[in-house]
């Protein structure tokens, strides 16, 4: 038996989202004298993979060729066995089905599983979860209304559940005084951005549940009522080729060819942050959305979708705003009151959202969080 607690974290990729950040997060801030974490993927993105190489946390490939792939699970199973995990903790639903099955076979004392979205009550997935939790030694879940879904959804019983909140770095993401402003001054200039435009940033990848079709039609509306000049950033990977193409088709219709550019996302996404008057976010459904949580902690006001998940996190009009979810005419309201908001009204709004996030997301909270479960969730299996 090792002297120290091994962990493996499973996830299909290092890609760029919110899972894998809160991944990285998590692995790479345990205390090393307690834990030895490893990282599994079975897709080739390797977008994190510095972050967590310079913190020196071991990363493991195995290809998955397929949905259900034999192959794959007897090679997991083997590792699992010869390094002596006593602990999987899954992140996704992919990664749940697997790790449950596997650690169970294995005979790994704690698999911890993560409820990350709503999109778990699904007909697929919210079978898979009703059929599979007993499997499961704790479900984490990243929000509280996240926890009533399972209750009075899937029927999963609440001792099965654990609420631990996302992170976030709060040195890495801090207000704009913290920025070299001759850096700032020549990033805007890279990316075409006078200095008298008001820019508007939607971070979140292509695909339908970030909504960016809700800000296109927005910003229509919004030129009628300010004569404000305004560029929008759109960053993130492309999921969804078709969307994108359905996007592209929009935004051309209605001449914003040079108002609307699509960015790729990058470990260094603080900067686009730094630039942004304001960041929207109007998805239609979400766990916890790390974007608000990093935009407010860089002293951004945020304007985010009126739906659960953000409303566990934004309250409206104290540190920052919520409109009709999917509603293009209150989302151009909501931008253009920020847009005619006073700058104290505004410096409010940012300090009210920095604080916030300092005291109830920052990371170490969420690390703290789950090393405690950790240690009890071990100690209740022996």
């Amino acid at each position: 038996m090792h002297s120290k607690i091994r962990i493996l974290y499973i996830i299909d990729s290092l890609g760029f989202g919110g899972s894998q950040r809160q991944l990285v997060e998590l692995a790479s801030r345990l205390d090393r004298s307690v834990f030895d974490p490893y990282v599994l993927i079975y897709h080739k993105d390797d977008s994190f993979r510095k972050v967590l190489d310079d913190r020196n946390v071991p990363i493991v490939y195995i290809r998955k060729k397929m949905k259900v792939d034999p192959t794959f699970m007897l090679k997991l199973a083997k590792f699992i066995k010869e390094n002596e995990f006593q602990i999987i903790n899954c992140f996704w639903h992919g990664p749940n089905f697997i790790g449950r099955l596997i650690g169970k076979l294995s005979g790994v004392s704690v698999v911890i599983t993560s409820v990350r979205d709503v999109d778990v009550t699904g007909p697929l997935y919210g079978l898979l979860e009703r059929v599979m939790y007993p499997l499961s030694t704790k479900i984490v879940v990243n929000a509280v209304f996240l926890r009533d879904v399972l209750l009075n959804s899937l029927h999963i019983p609440e001792i099965k559940i654990s609420v631990i909140p996302n992170g976030v770095d709060t040195n890495l993401f801090t207000p704009l005084e913290s920025y070299d402003t001759c850096v700032l001054r020549e990033l805007k200039l890279n990316l075409g951005i006078l200095e008298n435009e008001f820019v508007i940033l939607l971070i979140g990848r292509i695909e339908s549940q970030k909504n960016h079709i809700c800000l296109v039609k927005a910003l229509d509306v919004l030129r009628k009522l300010t004569a404000v000049k305004f560029k929008a950033l759109f960053v993130g990977n492309i999921v969804d080729e078709k969307l994108k193409a359905i996007l592209d088709k929009e935004i051309i219709s209605r001449g914003f060819g040079r108002t609307i550019k699509f960015l790729d996302p990058c470990l260094d996404i603080q900067f686009y942050y730094s630039i942004g008057n304001i960041v929207v976010l109007p998805s239609l459904h979400e766990g916890m959305s790390n974007v608000l949580l990093e935009a407010m902690a860089s002293g951004k006001v945020v304007v985010a979708s009126d739906i659960p998940a953000n409303r566990e996190i934004v309250a409206d009009g104290e540190n920052g705003y919520l409109f009709n979810s999917n509603n293009y005419e209150s989302l151009a309201r909501t931008i253009f009151r920020v847009m005619s908001a006073p700058c104290k009204r505004l410096n409010s709004l940012s300090q009210a959202a920095a604080e916030y996030v300092q005291k109830e997301h920052n990371v170490e909270k969420m690390v703290k969080s789950m090393t405690v479960l950790y240690k009890n969730l071990l100690a209740e299996s022996r």
